[in-house]
């Protein structure tokens, strides 16, 4: 997580990066990260925490047999 902070990169992919924090923190991250000078960067998290959705615009759900929906969130 600092990484991506510290770093400002154009896109952060974040693997159940928030899984072991309290809600509080996750949210401030994230926070952080959208906050990132004019340009923020693109934010991809792979997690099963369903209040992910909430820092996101797409949810892209896997499913069985090769098979994905898209959804817009905002």
């Amino acid at each position: 997580m600092a990484r991506a902070l510290f770093h400002k990169p154009r896109v952060v992919v974040l693997d159940e990066a928030s899984s072991c924090v309290e809600g509080s923190m996750e949210e401030l991250f994230y926070n952080s990260l959208l906050a990132l000078g004019d340009n923020p960067p693109t934010v991809v998290s792979i997690g099963h925490r369903q209040i992910l959705t909430h820092y996101h615009d797409y949810l892209l759900e896997l499913q069985t047999n090769g098979r994905w929906q898209l959804t817009t969130l905002r």
